[in-house]
């Protein structure tokens, strides 16, 4: 806490206004009354007399109020993250509080405000949420702090110089709040079910037969060799290459919900990219723009999530259109064997992926590629919110034939083989995964 200054810290309270109202009436009131006269005069000399001593209680004490803040030094981006506030009254006095903590510029937040009452000597904790929506730098101001007296005419301004510099990441609370680590044969991510999974054809080991064990997994020789039933073992096929790929060009600055596409699809990437860790996958990410950008090549060394949060959080999109052309022949060059490319991007119109087609083909030839649409909730809105005015019915057309565009795009890469998600910004963690899944289960990749 700053040193208390005896003016600058001085504001009069509404209590003081409403005090000093009366008596201007009063004095009014005497110029018609003389009798109001005596009363208006005691009245201002008490409502001096009570200035000067809540002055006094206020700023001739050496205690008074401190305050710190406590924060992660690091923000998940797009979750709600808690700040708390840790506030001591040191004198033995009960004071009421208007607390005012100065939030980043980036939450445009200018009335976040806690009132509250503190007794003499007690310590309070205030948890409040903050949801950023941009990944980047976030700087907290100082804690300003109006405490009154029980007096109320005065209030004096605590300020605790703290000021605390945060990162905001891809959304790493969601990996922590969807309990990934607990994903067996079927678990729950948001509100939809991850698919089971199914055994694959990668031998494990022999062992001894037992009851309920696949009969059609008897190994023959190793039963000849023992004299007692062996059977063999599978488990899921590992070291399947995955990589997320991520589009930066302009079309992935489109906001939903304060975020814009691209910090969608980095969240989903860091959800998928903890999965296929999971599963003994290998992951890594590529990016681009009007150029390949970024490589991380895919592994599942323990290290490889925080590689691909570093990589993640310092994506930015631009004004420029996406390159295919680069990215077709980066993934020709770091991609080595067969891999699954997830390429989030998004396509507003058939025009825009026919001209880009022939590269996702060539993609598609040694690579399963899956492309993730997304799906705008805004033009279903439009559909039932409209009125069937002549407006209403202009309006719902040209927003069916956007929907309509989407589902043409679908169609036009399932008809070159090319897989694709359709869902929205929102689900996109959960559907991404799911997909990763499914494959998974039926054995294509």
């Amino acid at each position: 806490m700053r040193k208390a200054k005896y003016i600058a810290d001085v504001f009069l309270s509404p209590r003081f206004f409403w005090a000093l109202g009366i008596c201007v009436v009063l004095f009014v009131a005497s110029f018609y009354l003389l009798l109001l006269w005596p009363v208006a005069l005691v009245a201002s000399l008490v409502l001096s007399v009570l200035t000067l001593a809540d002055y006094i209680l206020l700023f001739f004490r050496k205690s008074g109020i401190d305050a710190h803040r406590l924060v992660e030094p690091k923000l998940s981006n797009g979750d709600e993250n808690e700040v708390e506030i840790v506030l001591q009254n040191n004198s033995n006095m009960q004071m009421q509080l208007q607390i005012i903590d100065e939030l980043p510029i980036q939450f445009q937040k200018r009335d976040f405000k806690i009132h509250d009452t503190i007794k003499g000597f007690q310590q309070k904790k205030y948890i409040y949420k903050v949801r950023p929506v941009k990944r980047g730098e976030y700087v907290f101001g100082v804690i300003n702090i109006f405490a009154t007296s029980p007096i109320g005419f005065i209030q004096r301004k605590y300020v605790c110089q703290q000021y605390d510099a945060v990162k905001v990441y891809p959304s790493f609370l969601q990996i922590r709040n969807k309990n990934l680590n607990g994903i067996a044969n079927q678990q729950q991510v948001g509100d939809n079910k991850l698919m089971r999974m199914s055994n694959s054809m990668e031998f494990d080991h022999i062992k001894e037969y037992s009851q309920g064990d696949d009969i059609r997994t008897i190994n023959w020789k190793a039963t000849a060799r023992k004299g007692q039933m062996m059977v063999n073992t599978f488990t899921d096929e590992r070291s399947q290459q995955i990589y997320c790929v991520l589009d930066m060009g302009r079309i992935m600055k489109m906001p939903f919900n304060g975020m814009s596409l691209l910090d969608y699809s980095i969240n989903a990437s860091l959800m998928l990219s903890f999965t296929v860790l999971y599963r003994n996958d290998k992951v890594g990410v590529m990016t681009f723009n009007n150029k390949l950008n970024d490589i991380l090549k895919a592994s599942k060394v323990k290290s490889q999530l925080s590689r691909i949060t570093e990589i993640l959080y310092k994506q930015d999109t631009n004004f420029l259109e996406s390159n295919y052309e680069a990215l077709m022949q980066g993934i020709r060059y770091h991609a080595g064997q067969r891999s699954l490319i997830m390429l989030f991007t998004n396509f507003e119109t058939s025009n825009a992926l026919e001209r880009h087609m022939p590269y996702l083909k060539s993609i598609a030839r040694k690579h399963l590629l899956c492309v993730v649409i997304f799906e705008n909730k805004e033009l279903k809105n439009i559909h039932t919110n409209y009125q069937d005015t002549l407006e209403g019915i202009y309006v719902k057309t040209l927003a069916d034939r956007f929907h309509f565009e989407k589902k043409r795009i679908v169609k036009e890469l399932s008809k070159e083989g090319i897989l694709s998600i359709f869902t929205t910004p929102e689900n996109l963690s959960t559907d991404a995964i799911n997909k990763y899944l499914d494959l998974k289960n039926k054995r294509i990749l």
